[in-house]
Protein backbone atom coordinates (compact mmCIF):
# COMPACT_ATOMS: atom_id res chain seq x y z
CA UNK A 1 0.00 0.00 0.00
CA UNK A 2 1.32 3.29 -1.08
CA UNK A 3 0.40 6.60 0.18
CA UNK A 4 1.58 10.16 -1.90
CA UNK A 5 3.09 13.07 -0.46
CA UNK A 6 2.06 15.87 -2.67
CA UNK A 7 3.84 19.13 -3.82
CA UNK A 8 3.20 22.66 -3.05
CA UNK A 9 4.48 25.52 -4.67
CA UNK A 10 5.79 27.20 -1.67
CA UNK A 11 8.40 23.89 -1.11
CA UNK A 12 10.28 24.42 -4.30
CA UNK A 13 13.17 26.80 -5.14
CA UNK A 14 12.56 29.60 -7.85
CA UNK A 15 14.37 27.72 -10.15
CA UNK A 16 12.39 24.79 -9.47
CA UNK A 17 15.55 23.12 -7.79
CA UNK A 18 15.07 20.03 -5.31
CA UNK A 19 16.15 19.35 -2.08
CA UNK A 20 19.31 17.89 -1.00
CA UNK A 21 21.18 14.67 -2.93
CA UNK A 22 19.43 11.55 -1.10
CA UNK A 23 20.42 8.16 -1.35
CA UNK A 24 18.54 4.60 -0.30
CA UNK A 25 19.41 3.73 3.23
CA UNK A 26 19.72 7.97 4.34
CA UNK A 27 17.47 8.79 7.74
CA UNK A 28 15.31 11.98 6.74
CA UNK A 29 12.74 13.98 8.33
CA UNK A 30 9.31 13.98 6.53
CA UNK A 31 7.80 18.09 6.35
CA UNK A 32 5.40 20.10 4.73
CA UNK A 33 3.17 17.71 3.50
CA UNK A 34 -0.62 19.25 3.30
CA UNK A 35 -2.44 16.22 2.73
CA UNK A 36 -1.04 14.38 5.46
CA UNK A 37 0.18 16.20 8.00
CA UNK A 38 0.36 14.05 10.70
CA UNK A 39 3.29 12.82 9.05
CA UNK A 40 5.18 15.87 9.27
CA UNK A 41 8.28 15.87 11.81
CA UNK A 42 8.22 11.85 11.98
CA UNK A 43 11.59 10.10 10.62
CA UNK A 44 12.28 7.53 8.82
CA UNK A 45 15.07 5.47 6.18
CA UNK A 46 14.99 5.99 2.68
CA UNK A 47 14.67 2.29 0.68
CA UNK A 48 14.47 2.93 -2.82
CA UNK A 49 13.97 5.46 -5.64
CA UNK A 50 10.81 5.05 -7.78
CA UNK A 51 11.63 6.92 -11.09
CA UNK A 52 8.54 4.30 -12.62
CA UNK A 53 5.92 7.78 -11.62
CA UNK A 54 7.01 11.56 -12.31
CA UNK A 55 7.50 13.29 -10.98
CA UNK A 56 9.72 10.39 -8.96
CA UNK A 57 8.89 9.63 -5.58
CA UNK A 58 11.49 8.20 -2.99
CA UNK A 59 9.80 4.83 -1.00
CA UNK A 60 10.13 5.51 2.91
CA UNK A 61 9.65 3.51 5.70
CA UNK A 62 8.69 5.57 8.78
CA UNK A 63 10.23 4.66 12.04
CA UNK A 64 7.85 3.03 14.36
CA UNK A 65 6.44 0.82 11.72
CA UNK A 66 6.47 -2.78 12.87
CA UNK A 67 9.41 -4.37 10.65
CA UNK A 68 7.79 -7.71 10.75
CA UNK A 69 4.52 -6.62 8.75
CA UNK A 70 5.47 -7.11 5.41
CA UNK A 71 1.89 -5.10 4.51
CA UNK A 72 3.12 -2.50 7.17
CA UNK A 73 2.49 0.94 4.87
CA UNK A 74 5.22 2.37 2.93
CA UNK A 75 4.83 5.92 2.09
CA UNK A 76 5.98 7.33 -1.51
CA UNK A 77 6.70 10.98 -1.03
CA UNK A 78 8.68 13.69 -2.88
CA UNK A 79 12.29 14.71 -2.08
CA UNK A 80 11.09 17.62 -1.64
CA UNK A 81 9.22 16.59 1.36
CA UNK A 82 12.12 15.14 2.86
CA UNK A 83 15.09 16.30 5.02
CA UNK A 84 18.17 14.39 5.44
CA UNK A 85 19.20 13.91 9.38
CA UNK A 86 22.36 15.40 9.94
CA UNK A 87 25.20 12.04 10.88
CA UNK A 88 22.72 9.50 10.43
CA UNK A 89 23.63 7.67 6.80
CA UNK A 90 22.83 4.15 5.82
CA UNK A 91 24.06 1.10 8.05
CA UNK A 92 23.37 -0.34 11.58
CA UNK A 93 27.09 -0.60 13.04
CA UNK A 94 28.07 2.52 13.70
CA UNK A 95 26.20 5.34 15.66
CA UNK A 96 24.09 2.66 17.48
CA UNK A 97 23.16 2.42 21.23
CA UNK A 98 22.56 5.65 23.12
CA UNK A 99 19.92 8.02 21.47
CA UNK A 100 19.34 5.75 18.53
CA UNK A 101 15.67 4.92 18.94
CA UNK A 102 13.18 5.64 16.70
CA UNK A 103 12.03 9.33 16.92
CA UNK A 104 7.85 9.61 17.02
CA UNK A 105 7.09 13.39 17.63
CA UNK A 106 3.67 13.72 18.65
CA UNK A 107 1.63 16.63 20.54
CA UNK A 108 1.75 15.81 24.36
CA UNK A 109 5.05 13.94 24.27
CA UNK A 110 7.92 15.23 26.20
CA UNK A 111 11.27 16.31 24.32
CA UNK A 112 14.86 18.11 25.32
CA UNK A 113 15.93 21.08 23.30
CA UNK A 114 19.90 20.27 21.15
CA UNK A 115 21.43 21.65 18.92
CA UNK A 116 20.36 25.28 18.30
CA UNK A 117 23.05 27.97 17.18
CA UNK A 118 20.78 30.69 17.65
CA UNK A 119 19.67 30.48 20.91
CA UNK A 120 22.37 28.02 22.79
CA UNK A 121 20.45 28.98 26.29
CA UNK A 122 17.47 26.47 25.04
CA UNK A 123 19.77 23.92 24.97
CA UNK A 124 19.47 20.75 27.37
CA UNK A 125 15.98 22.75 28.61
CA UNK A 126 13.12 20.31 28.72
CA UNK A 127 9.34 20.79 27.56
CA UNK A 128 6.32 19.57 26.05
CA UNK A 129 5.25 18.92 21.95
CA UNK A 130 1.99 21.47 21.54
CA UNK A 131 1.36 21.04 17.64
CA UNK A 132 3.54 20.86 14.70
CA UNK A 133 3.18 23.95 12.55
CA UNK A 134 3.26 23.06 8.96
CA UNK A 135 2.21 26.74 8.17
CA UNK A 136 6.25 27.27 7.84
CA UNK A 137 8.83 25.82 5.59
CA UNK A 138 10.54 23.68 6.80
CA UNK A 139 7.59 23.14 9.85
CA UNK A 140 8.26 23.63 13.66
CA UNK A 141 6.76 22.11 16.70
CA UNK A 142 5.75 24.40 19.33
CA UNK A 143 7.28 23.76 22.03
CA UNK A 144 6.45 24.75 25.98
CA UNK A 145 9.42 25.17 28.02
CA UNK A 146 9.34 23.58 31.46
CA UNK A 147 9.21 27.18 33.68
CA UNK A 148 8.48 29.54 30.68
CA UNK A 149 5.09 30.55 29.51
CA UNK A 150 6.88 31.28 26.19
CA UNK A 151 6.29 28.89 23.03
CA UNK A 152 9.08 28.29 21.34
CA UNK A 153 8.85 27.21 17.43
CA UNK A 154 11.78 24.52 16.68
CA UNK A 155 12.76 22.16 14.10
CA UNK A 156 11.73 18.21 14.59
CA UNK A 157 16.07 17.33 14.02
CA UNK A 158 16.74 19.70 16.94
CA UNK A 159 14.17 17.71 19.58
CA UNK A 160 15.45 14.56 21.50
CA UNK A 161 12.28 12.35 22.49
CA UNK A 162 12.51 12.01 25.94
CA UNK A 163 11.00 8.75 27.50
CA UNK A 164 11.56 9.55 31.44
CA UNK A 165 8.91 12.05 33.20
CA UNK A 166 10.62 16.05 33.17
CA UNK A 167 11.77 16.88 37.14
Amino acid sequence: QFLDGFISKSSMTDDGASAPALRKGLRVTVQGLVALPELNGRTGRLLELDSSVSPARWLVRLDGDDLRDKNAVRHRLLPEKLLPLPGRGKGRGRGRGKGRTPVLLKAGRRVEVHGLGSQVELNGRKGRLLELDSSVDPPRWRVKLSGSEVIHRILPEKLKLLTQPMK
